[in-house]
Parts: C-alpha cells; sequence; structure tokens
C-alpha cells in the first residue's frame, strides 16, 4: 500500500470529521458529506458511480487483500485515501464491529429523477423517524424493482448511519425525493394512482390492482399517515392479518406491499406472449 503515513491520533481532523458525520445530521449538511462504514458498502457506492470524496483505511487491515482491491478501485475512481490505526478508527465508528474501510461520500445535490423504466411504483413515506426502518423501505424497494422513494414531512435522514447499513447498498442506485408538504407529493407524482396504507381501513391489498403507475403512502411509526395525507390518497388499503394480531411494523408492511405490486405486474406480463398477445 502506498499512503505516506499512518493516522495515530484520535484528534486528527479526519477523525473528527468522521465522528461528527456518524453522530450528527448538522455536520453531514454543512460538509456536503456522509459516512458508509465497511468494505463492502464503499464498494457498493463505487460500483453504483457514487462519488467518493476519502475512504479512511484500516492499518492493519482485517483482509489485506480485499483492502488492497478496495484501495485500487478507490484510486481508480479518484479518491482520497487515509490510512488509519486499526484503534483510531475503531475508536470513531458507529458499528460494534471492526471495519477496514470508511467512506466519506458526497451528499446528493437536489432531488434525484425517478426511474422511467416501466410502469412507475414508489413508496411515499410520511414522517418514519426510525432510520432502521427507514433503510429496510429502501432495501424493499430496489428490491422489488420500484422507481423510487418520496420522502414526505420529517422522516429520518436516510444518510444516517443506522440507515445506511439497513439500506444495505440500496441507497446508491434507488431515487430518493424530499419534500416537506404532502400535497407536494401529487405535483412529484402527478400520473400515479396513490394508495393509502391504514392499518384495518380501506381495501385488501392484494384486491387492489397495481399494474398502472402506484405510489403507496406509509405513515409514521406510531401514529400512522396524517388525515391530510390520507384525504390526498385516491384510496385507502389495508394488509389483511390474523385478528389477534395488533399491526405490521412499517417496513414489513411495505415489504408486502411491494412485493404485491411485483406479482401482479409478473403475472400480467406473463399473459402477454412476445409478439404482444394475450395468452
Amino acid at each position: 500500500m502506498s499512503e505516506p503515513s499512518i493516522i495515530t491520533s484520535r484528534q486528527n481532523p479526519a477523525i473528527k470529521l468522521l465522528r461528527g458525520l456518524l453522530s450528527q445530521r448538522k455536520a453531514r449538511q454543512r460538509e456536503g458529506l456522509f459516512a458508509v462504514e465497511g468494505d463492502r458498502l464503499v464498494g457498493e457506492a463505487l460500483r453504483a458511480g457514487w462519488p467518493v470524496h476519502t475512504v479512511l483505511l484500516r492499518r492493519p487491515a482485517r483482509d489485506e487483500h480485499a483492502a488492497e482491491s478496495l484501495a485500487t478501485d478507490c484510486r481508480q475512481a479518484g479518491a482520497r485515501l487515509i490510512a488509519c490505526a486499526a484503534d483510531v478508527l475503531d475508536s470513531a465508528l458507529d458499528v460494534d464491529a471492526s471495519v477496514d474501510a470508511v467512506g466519506l461520500l458526497h451528499l446528493p445535490q437536489g432531488n434525484a429523477p425517478l426511474a422511467t423504466e416501466g410502469p412507475l411504483a414508489a413508496f411515499v413515506l410520511e414522517d418514519v423517524r426510525d432510520p432502521g426502518n427507514l433503510g429496510a423501505i429502501l432495501r424493499t424497494a430496489h428490491a422489488a424493482g420500484m422507481s423510487g422513494v418520496v420522502l414526505a414531512g420529517h422522516c429520518a435522514d436516510p444518510f444516517s448511519p443506522k440507515a445506511v447499513r439497513a439500506a444495505c447498498g440500496a441507497l446508491f442506485r434507488l431515487p430518493l425525493v424530499a419534500v416537506l408538504e404532502p400535497e407536494a407529493v401529487r405535483t412529484v407524482l402527478p400520473r400515479a394512482r396513490h394508495w393509502a396504507a391504514c392499518a384495518g381501513g380501506g381495501e385488501a391489498w392484494h384486491c387492489v390492482d397495481v399494474r398502472g403507475p402506484s405510489a403507496l403512502w406509509l405513515g409514521n411509526e406510531a401514529h400512522g399517515l396524517s388525515d391530510r395525507a390520507v384525504e390526498l390518497c385516491d384510496g385507502r388499503i389495508h394488509v389483511p392479518i390474523a385478528p389477534a394480531a395488533e399491526s405490521l411494523n412499517v417496513a414489513s408492511t411495505a415489504a408486502v406491499l411491494a412485493f404485491e405490486l411485483l406479482r401482479q405486474r409478473r403475472s400480467a406480463a406473463a399473459a402477454v406472449g412476445p409478439t404482444g398477445e394475450t395468452l
């Protein structure tokens, strides 16, 4: 490895910066950066073409071969490399286990355009506060091939360390749009049919036709969607559960909604022959 020196002080500016990015949303916004812990996630960001500012490398690395390969990829991407003594890097991390690399990545500038391949399908999240839930929903949306996710109101920061870990790389490939008020969602998704997920209310999800452009609204973990958000939607839906069960976690609900939507669209596609005829 060709790094000229190794950081051995916990007061080094790079370590202080890392600590701030991992702990404070204001620091992330001020610096225009967020932190990604672990060589696997750093590698995912590089493969997705996400702009990487700096990568801090653990010395000695737990896996020297993988660390060398990642360092080569970072150099090719133009990222700055900083070597850190193992105990110094470990002291700043948000995770319990030691990792060989931490990436400092650029925050996106503004909202990303939603994916346009196939019929639109997007989650709309209103005031989802838990970063683990938010990250899990992003992971689900990406796995189900959805067009993107709209964050309405005061959601958790998708670039917080817990959300980044829970998203498992989906953050680097899934378009995100943030709006302050739920009314703005209809402007972002003007052609979609909007469905409000409400515990026990509205139509059973598997009975709803979502083969066309669809926006699936999910609300706060404790209070659900606001009355205004429900009013803005075209209909209410719910996931049928056992009578004695209270409710599903918001991330679990998102998974059920996303993969029922995907099932319907795959079934519709399978019913059409290669020349467009109905089978």
